[in-house]
Parts: C-alpha cells; sequence; structure tokens
C-alpha cells in the first residue's frame, strides 16, 4: 500500500521551485480525486483516518503514496511553513 522512502528533500525543493507541490491534506485529497497528482508523501505520524482517506483515493487513481521518515512538524520546515503538514501531493508534469 505505501512505500516508505528515506530522503525526499530533493524532491520538495524541486517541487517548489517549479511550483508543483500540494501541501495540505486536504489539497492532496481535493488533487486526487482531479487526477492532478504523481505521487503523494505522507508524514511519518500522519493520522490513520487521512492515511486511509489518501489511500482510498490514491489506489483509485493508480498514484504511488510513500511514508516519509519525517514527522509532520519536520515537513512543515522542509517546506519552510510555521504550521505542521501531514500530506504533500506532487503535480503531474
Amino acid at each position: 500500500m505505501t512505500k516508505k522512502i528515506e530522503n525526499i528533500n530533493d524532491m520538495i525543493k524541486d517541487a517548489i521551485a517549479t511550483k508543483r507541490l500540494l501541501i495540505g491534506a486536504k489539497s492532496v485529497i481535493d488533487g486526487l480525486r482531479k487526477k492532478k497528482l504523481s505521487r503523494v508523501v505522507l508524514a511519518k505520524n500522519c493520522s490513520e483516518g487521512t492515511k486511509n482517506d489518501i489511500a482510498v483515493l490514491a489506489k483509485l487513481s493508480g498514484i504511488e503514496v510513500s511514508v516519509a521518515e519525517q514527522l509532520n512538524d519536520e515537513l512543515g520546515i522542509l517546506c519552510k511553513k510555521p504550521f505542521s503538514i501531514s500530506a504533500l501531493g506532487f503535480l503531474k508534469v
């Protein structure tokens, strides 16, 4: 169901620079419904409810879901945001 990844720093920085990153569970769920995403990354401590909602939509869309080693507050720091981030969505090219 979910694949664990070790280092997403470069992937996040590239997506931010090219404006291809959706931040937050609501945005990711909306992006999955509209079939705009190529990949989803969840924080290590993402809630089970959010994880299950995203996993179901991702499976229907054939999108890979990965679990980062970072906690949600660490993902917020990586994205240079003053809040915790539980889910990231990478837009299709």
